[in-house]
């Protein structure tokens, strides 16, 4: 994530919003004050939607489910890809 002065983010403040929406890329803003970081307007609905998901009773249990029942799919693909290789 890369960082910049408030003083330069508000000389190239357009520049600056142009390539965190083409890039995705946040960028904290640090001045002597406080701290903060831009992002793009898709991010920001990202971050909120995964944050309401989150909040559902049950469903960080059903992702941590999906997450694993994935993993064990990708590790039987491994291993069997391996055997047909081996043979």
């Amino acid at each position: 994530m890369h960082t910049i002065t408030v003083r330069e983010a508000r000389k190239n403040l357009h520049h600056l919003i142009d390539n965190v929406a083409a890039s995705n890329a946040p960028v904290i803003i640090t001045s002597q004050r406080h701290n903060a970081v831009l992002l793009s307007s898709k991010d920001w609905e990202a971050v909120q939607e995964a944050l309401h998901l989150l909040s559902l009773p049950g469903m960080q249990g059903s992702i941590i489910e999906s997450l694993r029942a994935e993993e064990v799919l990708i590790n039987e693909y491994k291993h069997n890809t391996y055997k047909m290789i081996a043979y």
